[in-house]
């Protein structure tokens, strides 16, 4: 009787011993989905409007300018589309300055929007952030702000504002320019490297 009860719970408890393995049984994804290109132009425009506004603030009521993505581009074909917007933006636009911010916000490179994370992403972000850079960080001594809840990760990334142990490390505000970064170099290479997408 024993054998064949056994042999029952053994049977009822190997699906879910597979199950557990797999993720075909919750018909779920581990990899994180990364934001499509038009979500990722989508991104760049709103926060190049956020940043017109906020750079823009202090000066008084400048017309609002069209930021709207032209071209993706690299390289030296980046150069060559921001140069060509510039030509004509200067004499558009009322500072030299204004005229570079309009231009890059409408030729961004295509480096620029692989920045822009979807919540998928950043969620598997978060949890190395908090998991595995931040421990690190900490046992070799560097001080670090206290992460933010991981819905408050997830909303600041979708306005593309997140936490990262670096930037609220004091590593990187204080002290010699040189030494900053001879101590990133090091804890970088000692440290968990980030996820790649």
């Amino acid at each position: 009787m024993r054998g064949a009860a056994g042999a029952r719970i053994a049977l009822l408890l190997c699906p879910l011993v597979a199950c557990l393995g797999l993720t075909a049984c919750t018909g779920t994804d581990p990899r994180p989905v990364p934001l499509t290109f038009t979500q990722k132009i989508a991104r760049w425009e709103s926060a190049s409007r956020v940043g017109w506004l906020v750079d823009t603030q202090n000066v008084g009521a400048k017309p609002f300018p069209d930021l709207t993505v032209q071209t993706v581009s690299s390289g030296s074909q980046w150069e060559l589309d921001v140069s060509l917007c510039l030509q004509h933006e200067n004499t558009n636009t009322s500072t030299p300055d204004d005229a570079l911010f309009v231009c890059k916000a409408r030729h961004p490179k295509l480096s620029d929007l692989d920045r822009f994370l979807s919540d998928s992403q950043a969620s598997v972000l978060y949890d190395y952030y908090v998991d595995s850079l931040q421990p690190c960080l900490l046992m070799a001594g560097q001080p670090v702000t206290t992460p933010p809840s991981r819905a408050v990760f997830l909303a600041e990334n979708r306005r593309n504002e997140t936490w990262s142990p670096w930037q609220s490390s004091r590593l990187l505000v204080f002290g010699n320019p040189q030494d900053s970064a001879r101590r990133y170099r090091i804890l970088q290479a000692q440290c968990p490297p980030a996820p790649k997408w």
